[in-house]
Formats: C-alpha cells, sequence, structure tokens
C-alpha cells in the first residue's frame, strides 16, 4: 500500500463549506478559482473521519479569512518540500506546535511567578529591618519615616493578625493593627475615610489572610475604648466612617467654606474632586457643614449646589 499526497495552496481557494451526507463521512467542499478564460468553478471534495473534519474546517476557514498567505516569512532560512508539512496533516501539525508553544509560554510565565513569590518574602523582610532601623535613628525626618511606612504597608503586612494566633483577643489586636496601618492612610483624605474604603484597602494589605466585615466592624467599635488614634464614627445619615483623633467638623466645614468663597457654589462632585475623596464622603461633609450653618443649598433641576450661609453673615 502506497500513500499519495498533494498540496494546494490557500490562494487558489476561493471558498470552503461543509456537508454532512446521510450515509457517508462528513466533507468538506472547496470551491477554487476558475482559469483564466473559463467560467466553470472547480471544486474538490475532502472526506474526513474520527470526527476531525470541524477542526479542520476552522483552521482553514480562519486562514481563508486572514489571508494567512499574504503575511510576509520572516524565517531566515527556506524550507523545502515536505509531506509533513502539506494537507490536512500538515494543518493538524501546525496548530498542534501551536498549542504546545503557548502550554510552554504558561509553564514559563508560572515559573517566573514562583520566583517572583519566593523573591517577595526576602524584599518584605529587608523593607522591615530598613524601617525598624530608621524607626531607631533620631535624625531621620518624620515626614520620610511615614512615607517609608506607607510604601511597606503597600507591600502587605508580614504578620497580619488572624484568629488562630489572637485567640480570644482577636477584635482587639485587629483594632490595633488596624489604627497602625490607617494612621498614615488618614492624611491624605482629609482625615476621614468610609468603612467599605477601609474594608478594601485593609484586606488588599493583609492578602490571603482577609477579614470579614462583621470582623471589621467590631473592630472598629474597639478603637475609642482603647484609645488608639483612630476613631470609629457613624453619621446620621448612617454613614460610617474611620476619622483620624484629631479631626474636627468645624474646621473642615471652614475649609470648604473657604473653597465655596472662591468659586461661588460648589456641588458634591466639584468638592470630591478638589479634596480627592468618595462622592459619599463629599455629600456628607457638606451636610454637616450645612447642620453648623455655614453653608446654604439649593436645589434644582441642574441639581443640589451649596453656597455661603450669607444670612448668617449679614446677621
Amino acid at each position: 500500500f502506497q500513500s499519495i499526497f498533494f498540496s494546494l495552496r490557500l490562494k487558489h481557494i476561493n471558498s470552503c463549506t461543509t456537508s454532512s451526507p446521510l450515509f457517508s463521512s462528513p466533507k468538506i467542499v472547496l470551491s477554487l478559482k476558475p482559469d483564466k478564460g473559463t467560467s466553470a468553478s472547480p471544486w474538490i471534495k475532502l472526506s474526513f473521519r474520527d470526527g476531525m473534519r470541524d477542526k479542520f474546517y476552522k483552521i482553514l476557514n480562519d486562514a481563508l479569512s486572514t489571508k494567512a498567505w499574504l503575511k510576509n516569512d520572516t524565517s531566515s532560512t527556506k524550507k523545502g518540500f515536505s509531506t509533513k508539512t502539506a494537507g490536512i496533516r500538515g494543518l493538524i501539525e501546525l496548530e498542534k506546535k501551536r498549542t504546545k508553544a503557548a502550554e510552554t509560554e504558561v509553564d514559563q510565565a508560572f515559573q517566573d511567578l514562583d520566583v517572583l513569590i519566593s523573591k517577595a518574602g526576602k524584599m518584605v523582610d529587608l523593607a522591615k529591618k530598613c524601617a525598624d532601623g530608621m524607626a531607631a535613628r533620631s535624625d531621620v525626618k518624620t515626614e520620610e519615616s511615614d512615607r517609608f511606612k506607607v510604601m511597606l504597608a503597600d507591600i502587605g503586612m508580614l504578620s497580619p493578625v488572624t484568629r488562630k494566633s489572637a485567640g480570644t483577643k482577636y477584635h482587639e489586636q485587629l483594632a490595633r493593627q488596624l489604627a497602625d496601618f490607617m494612621q498614615t492612610r488618614l492624611s491624605g483624605t482629609g482625615d476621614v475615610i468610609t468603612l467599605p474604603d477601609v474594608f478594601c484597602l485593609f484586606n488588599r494589605a493583609r492578602g490571603t489572610e482577609m477579614v470579614s466585615p462583621e470582623d471589621l466592624h467590631n473592630a472598629c467599635q474597639l478603637l475609642e475604648a482603647l484609645q488608639l488614634p483612630i476613631r470609629f464614627r457613624r453619621f446620621d445619615s448612617n454613614v460610617k466612617v474611620v476619622q483620624d483623633k484629631s479631626h474636627s467638623d468645624t474646621k473642615m466645614s471652614q475649609k470648604i467654606a473657604e473653597i465655596v468663597k472662591a468659586s461661588g457654589f460648589i456641588s458634591a462632585i466639584d468638592l470630591s474632586q478638589k479634596l480627592g475623596i468618595s462622592l459619599l464622603l463629599a455629600t456628607q461633609h457638606l451636610q454637616t457643614a450645612e447642620a453648623q450653618k455655614i453653608l446654604c443649598r439649593d436645589q434644582s433641576r441642574d441639581g443640589t449646589n451649596f453656597f455661603p450661609n450669607l444670612f448668617l453673615e449679614n446677621a
């Protein structure tokens, strides 16, 4: 028995369709481009077994739609003809090579990730040693020390408090760790941050040792009792926040009043952009300033804007 092979350039194929006869194997019909001077369109019918028809049809159809034969050959050496790269067998082998190459790239990527993870622990240990060294030195500026602590926290917590390690004092130790974590971050949020934002930042730094919303809420309620530098607060609108111990609503309202005087009026969206805080928090600050009679609101079809309280100033 002798095998016979033939090849057909893709540029000679006009279109391809599938055919599924009732009493024979699945087929693909190749409609070829006619020769010059003839009107008849020649065709070739390919027969398949073992369910390979659909896979081959997809590969061939993709090659025809992208006109793969027009792409430049980037190889420096010209390969000779081989029956292993021709016809159906060649296309299947090419697909196998592509799949294998993709699997190799994925394996290499995960190997690089494992190396990165193994080195990450060493880098965190080194950063911790640097932080301890800065804390022991008296000539290091407070601003530089705080900035380095933030960078260290962004890398992740070295020893996050867990229920297993803390036991019955889990919420107390969690509150202390939360205070250390949030103290340097509150300065960039106007000394106040909403509880959902705290939940996201805190769990991001903890990595896989995440805390539940309930545990975080219980820990926040212990902040004042433990005399920690941050406080938990619930506004009248039921908005829950964590704020710095030194935060003052009056000072924040006066700061907002100065912004409003400079611009004439302000909306919650504009205030959130100017202060770099969430829209929810900006709305709460404006409502607090209104309750203190520092601002007045104007509601219209254009939205809600806040103005300086001229009634109080002219009284």
